[in-house]
């Protein structure tokens, strides 16, 4: 309750400096009531009785009528928002002309603290949104207490404009930041599990849950997207995230006969869990639900074809696997879509993001999390750039396989143009003994080049590409060996960087300031003849493999190089130490995938290429998150306008960088361009 002796002030709090409606002063300063009715008998006098607080919202019975709220409605102006807390609400300095205004405004209790053109205002108990700008107060900083937060989606309540956009706050990028413009995801917890998701709004009617004698499942179906998906968890028996991965992959290729396409990227949780994400194809005739339920057997011990919807059947699908380790008790989670290939390879489908926000383990949590919500606003300011390099192993086994890479020049080219990247792309011979710049002379391609994707195709391959007689290229030559595709990717970047340091100024001899390295390892070679390049000096690498394998990793790691291949598959694990696969362990270290060369076929590798785009793009991107998303929530406005979702003309998201994408020509920042984006997240997580 407030005080008498406060009624003036609150009075100037509400209604700025100018005099209250219905007060009149009295000789010693306090201003008393006049109410019309009093002599009239009709409880009037009680109903604005001083000391009284009849409504609880903290102003006394008196101070309401002075202002002219209800002293019987806590919110007498329906904003959301007590009576008190808006008397009460801190007061800034505020500009009759909005392009004048200071952001911050700065506080001030009267109108002496402001500059001209600048009135001392706070808000209006009596006016659901005191600012007119079509946001009522309550919403605009729903706990009322002056810190106007916009990673939490507040907006100031006394200023029309609170960014400076020129846009008033109703219509403001901001508005996808309020309560009632975010994304609600439906939340599903796992049947006697401890986990629960967070689902796209597109399940909410299509989730079973379902009890095996393996573990819990949910099943999720989209007939009309020709999406199936599940979500297991079980006891984990062996503790060691890829240990699991490596077995349930095992089940899914026998069962389902699947082949591997990219394999094996490492996440790490927003619960900061291990998870390893995989991508297979299944050649044959079949449909998503029924893969699904059979994945499901193998996994959790369940049968659901009964409750099963009928689906279109399709000659070859793809299978996305992630699997989660729960590090504080033995439980392992595995997520996984089934998506037709030519639906999930459409940009113009939704089918392919509606999976990707399942198995990119966003939507997952403990089951006690709740939900809370982020939104952060960036300016554009540079272009996505990444400059390549493909250490291409050129013995003779290897020209079927460069020929399947080099059908892949054109998607590469085209899904790096479409997500925005700049980007340049230098093939060299994997050897790790001496690079030359010089002789013969070293050229990147350019992305922008528009016979770019014709070039890499030639560079990549050591024979004529399909036959063509125009092709006389092959990969850079480098002294020495041909077959150290990891020795040779740390040779060329330190290469390079030497010749920066020394001032060199010929984009052929340097990396681009600001360009994300990225290093694509070729080979069907096991990883023997890398190591002993590394082994010849014991000194920097390490004396034996294991130690010379986390130093390789950690070269790559601190220099941000990012790291993918077409390589050769020993099967070992990567935690027992086997030299035969260390560019897969490399790889793998590094958190990038990689593609299996023995049974990789054209279209894998185009699949294969696709992700690895998308993930570059991602890690190029500017628009990093300060959390992890729950991907299916995410909502963007790019200078006011909204952007849909869309790998075609829009945005996506991408897990490993935590970054928001821009596709196609529509709706792709400019410099100085504003991007909101807004999204939920779970309490409490880590990342």
């Amino acid at each position: 309750m407030i005080p008498r002796r406060l009624l003036g002030a609150l009075l100037l709090v509400a209604c700025g400096n100018g005099p209250a409606p219905f007060t009149t002063p009295d000789a010693g300063g306090v201003q008393d009531v006049v109410g019309p009715t009093d002599a009239g008998g009709d409880g009037a006098v009680g109903r604005c009785q001083a000391g009284a607080d009849s409504d609880f919202d903290g102003l006394d019975n008196d101070a309401e009528c002075m202002l002219g709220t209800d002293p019987q409605n806590a919110d007498s102006d329906g904003d959301g928002l007590r009576d008190g807390q808006e008397a009460r609400y801190p007061r800034a300095c505020v500009a009759s002309d909005r392009g004048a205004q200071r952001r911050p405004p700065e506080r001030c209790t009267t109108r002496m603290d402001c500059r001209e053109g600048e009135d001392c205002a706070g808000l209006r108990p009596t006016e659901r949104d005191s600012d007119g700008d079509g946001v009522p107060d309550g919403m605009e900083d729903p706990n009322a207490d002056g810190a106007i937060d916009n990673a939490r989606g507040e907006t100031d309540p006394r200023l029309f404009d609170t960014d400076g956009d020129g846009t008033g706050d109703g219509m403001s990028g901001l508005a996808i930041c309020r309560r009632d413009g975010l994304v609600e995801p439906v939340r599903v917890p796992l049947p006697g599990g401890t986990m629960q998701t967070g689902l796209d709004p597109a399940w909410r009617m299509a989730s079973r849950s379902i009890e095996g004698s393996m573990g819990s499942a949910i099943l999720l179906d989209d007939p009309r997207n020709q999406v199936a998906a599940l979500a297991v968890e079980r006891r984990s028996t062996s503790m060691d995230v890829r240990a699991e991965a490596t077995a349930a992959e095992a089940a899914l290729t026998m069962a389902l006969g699947a082949t591997p396409v990219l394999v094996g990227q490492a996440i790490t949780t927003h619960e900061m869990n291990p998870a390893v994400n995989s991508l297979f194809r299944v050649a044959g005739t079949s449909s998503p639900g029924l893969l699904r339920d059979r994945l499901a057997d193998r996994l959790a011990g369940v049968t659901a074809a009964m409750g099963t919807p009928m689906y279109p059947s399709s000659t070859e699908t793809y299978i996305e696997l992630s699997t989660v380790l729960r590090r504080d008790q033995p439980r392992v989670l595995f997520l996984a879509t089934v998506i037709p290939r030519a639906i999930a390879d459409d940009p113009m489908r939704p089918a392919g993001i509606l999976g990707d926000d399942l198995v990119n383990t966003t939507g997952l949590a403990e089951g006690t999390r709740t939900l809370d919500s982020r939104c952060e606003r960036f300016t554009a300011d540079r272009e996505a750039t990444a400059d390549f390099i493909w250490e291409v192993d050129t013995s003779g086994s290897m020209s079927d396989d460069q020929e399947r890479l080099g059908n892949t020049a054109t998607r590469f080219f085209t899904g790096l143009d479409r997500a925005g990247v700049d980007f340049r792309v230098g093939v060299l011979e994997a050897s790790a003994t001496l690079l030359d710049l010089d002789r013969p002379g070293f050229q990147f391609i350019n992305g922008a080049d528009p016979g770019g994707a014709r070039l890499l195709a030639w560079r990549v391959t050591i024979s004529p590409f399909m036959m063509d007689r125009r092709d006389t290229l092959r990969p850079y030559a480098v002294m020495g060996g041909t077959e150290e595709p990891v020795a040779g990717g740390i040779l060329a970047y330190e290469t390079f960087r030497a010749r920066a340091m020394m001032g060199s100024l010929d984009p052929d001899r340097r990396l681009r300031d600001g360009a994300r390295p990225v290093v694509f390892f070729v080979t069907d070679e096991p990883g023997t003849n890398d190591d002993r390049a590394f082994a010849r000096t014991p000194a920097r690498w390490g004396a034996d493999y294991p130690t010379r394998l986390r130093t390789i990793i950690d070269f790559y790691r601190r220099n941000e190089i990012l790291t993918f291949g077409l390589i050769a598959d020993a099967r070992t694990d990567c935690a027992t130490p086997n030299v035969n696969d260390l560019p897969k362990c490399v790889i793998q270290g590094n958190g990038g995938a990689f593609i299996p060369i023995t049974t990789a076929t054209d279209a894998e590798i185009s699949a294969a290429m696709a992700r690895i785009v998308e993930a570059v793009a991602g890690a190029t991107s500017q628009f990093q998150l300060d959390r992890t998303p729950i991907s299916s929530t995410l909502q963007v406005r790019m200078d006011g306008r909204m952007v849909p979702r869309s790998r075609h003309e829009g945005f996506d998201y991408d897990p490993a960088a935590r970054s928001v994408v821009f596709y196609g020509n529509m709706f792709r920042p400019r410099r100085g361009s504003e991007v909101v984006v807004s999204y939920r997240v779970w309490a409490g997580s880590l990342g």
